[in-house]
């Protein structure tokens, strides 16, 4: 590693090293114990504590730790505090082991945490199953369903989020010529007012096979086991031997197998992503393919997958026709998420989760926007909050797209009547259709208060900083689900509902400016960071 900058701290019998390289964006502290002193073990998290003003990933490898729990216990605290003080998350700490035996804290701040450059960076214990239910619920709950031919078929399934089932297959044939669905990703001009069914794969029997499989996978499928597209798939799985399939196409590389529904629409497609995400963190893939088994256009979020997942996904339909995986990887539909309204709407009581904050942090990272997590050294204090005024605009979203029902009607009136009624606010309208995804994290990150109807584009509160709030307006039809409140609960951001009427859905929502200058007037907003 170059050394951009280093810290030693040498007592007696004692030494601790801290590297840090601002061109790998990441720090390393070691520290060396003889004895086992608690004060040492705090000297050791002041080290590591040094570099996380910077912002770095530090990993603390500790040799020869204090016996006593307590000790290392405190070291862990002293680690998770530093980061607390110096970053806008809280901090996360890990001991690893147990007993005498050697013990690796790892700490992970506010920046870029991913399989795809140093899997010791990951914190959070994505593959050990959690028994805390809110951790099960967000990281890894997952528990095993089945295990059949010779375990080239093996299944968990999280018995606290709804739907959630995820299958590992070993000596997959895939032959697309048994599976019907446009090829995907044609830009949405050209494919106006195709039906949706179209894209959505139709298997017939062999769309799929598993070698010298001594089960039958269809004895076992059922809607409990298999939700959505899954039973779809073990309905058309067959059994073979080495004599009746061939590959034209051997891919090595763990592929994740990915069926998206409302993949236009950005709150479905966080589902999608965090559940790519958790399924590459549990099972500590470092490397990844994505193949869409959809025929789906393209879309307003298609080029971020590559971001994200450093690949670029391919198309069901654009695979040789006898294509085999070593190991796929069948992901749990949006549906299906962590995320999806039913399993938030059960866990509602559950504080801010590391493992969401996790995820948005890599999201972020891999946008270009990491150095937006230092949010005191990127965005300046303010003395007036800026409220971000979501006004939705009509896109060409999907081949399908006819109107928007949930629009503002009146919004120009409602904007207009803010900014002269409330001169201590700055009330800022935006479309966010109009500008791309970083561009949108971006803005929404540096606002100190969302403000929009009920719909997807308020999935970007997951972006907002620590003590920023969301104003929802939601029409009253819509009153009983609660996306939005979950995910502010879970982000530990504010959240506020006010209703609205809704009458007539074809003409829009109007709502009365007044109502809205009196909601702001009494919850005095205040900046995140207030000069």
């Amino acid at each position: 590693m170059r050394t951009r900058g280093a810290a030693y701290v040498r007592p007696e019998q004692y030494e601790a090293k801290a590297l840090s390289s601002r061109s790998s964006g990441e720090g390393f502290a070691t520290a060396n114990f003889v004895r086992t002193e608690r004060k040492r073990t705090i000297v050791a998290a002041l080290v590591a504590a040094a570099l996380l003003v910077t912002g770095f990933i530090v990993v603390v490898v500790v040799e020869q730790t204090p016996a006593s729990q307590a000790q290392r216990g405190a070291a862990v605290g002293v680690l998770a505090a530093a980061v607390e003080r110096t970053e806008g998350f809280p901090g996360q700490a890990t001991l690893r082991g147990s007993g005498k035996d050697v013990k690796h804290v790892l700490m992970h701040t506010a920046a870029q945490s991913s399989f795809v450059d140093d899997k010791t960076k990951v914190a959070l214990p994505w593959h050990e199953v959690q028994v805390e239910g809110c951790n099960r619920v967000f990281g890894n709950g997952f528990v095993p369903l089945f295990n059949a031919c010779n375990s080239r078929l093996v299944c968990w399934q999280n018995p606290l989020a709804v739907a959630a089932t995820v299958c590992r297959l070993r000596d997959l044939h895939v032959d697309n010529r048994r599976i019907t669905v446009t090829p995907g990703n044609e830009p949405i001009e050209t494919v106006r007012w195709r039906n949706e069914s179209a894209e959505m794969c139709v298997y017939e029997a062999g769309a799929f096979s598993l070698e010298q499989c001594d089960s039958d996978p269809l004895s076992l499928a059922s809607e409990d086991k298999f939700p959505f597209h899954f039973l779809d798939v073990m309905m058309h799985l067959n059994t073979t031997t080495p004599e009746t399939s061939a590959c034209r196409e051997t891919v090595t590389t763990p592929t994740l197998l990915v069926t998206r529904y409302e993949y236009a629409n950005f709150y479905h497609t966080i589902t999608d992503w965090y559940n790519v995400y958790q399924t590459i963190h549990m099972n500590e893939l470092e490397e990844v393919n994505i193949v869409f088994l959809d025929g789906h256009s393209a879309s307003a979020f298609g080029d971020e997958w590559p971001k994200l997942f450093r690949t670029t996904p391919r198309y069901v339909s654009s695979l040789a026709p006898e294509t085999c995986f070593k190991e796929a990887y069948l992901v749990a539909p949006g549906y299906g998420s962590s995320l999806s309204h039913p399993t938030m709407q059960r866990w509602i009581e559950c504080p801010p989760s590391p493992y969401l904050k996790e995820f948005i942090q890599h999201i972020m990272a891999s946008i270009g926007l990491q150095h937006m997590l230092n949010d005191k050294q990127v965005i300046p204090p303010r003395k007036r909050p800026r409220v971000l005024f979501l006004l939705r605009k009509i896109y060409l979203a999907h081949p399908r797209i006819k109107r928007l029902s949930r629009t503002l009607a009146n919004g120009k009136e409602v904007v207009e009547t803010l900014q002269r009624d409330l001169p201590d606010v700055d009330v800022v309208p935006i479309s966010l259709e109009t500008m791309s995804f970083a561009q949108q994290v971006a803005v929404v990150r540096e606002a100190d208060v969302l403000l929009g109807v009920h719909g997807a584009g308020l999935s970007h509160l997951l972006f907002m900083r620590p003590g920023a709030m969301v104003i929802e307006l939601i029409p009253d039809e819509y009153e009983p689900f609660h996306h939005y409140d979950s995910f502010a609960t879970f982000m530990g951001i504010r959240h506020l509902r006010v209703l609205v009427p809704f009458d007539i859905p074809d003409e829009g929502i109007t709502m009365d400016p007044q109502q809205l200058v009196d909601v702001l007037r009494k919850e005095r907003l205040q900046p995140v960071n207030k000069a």
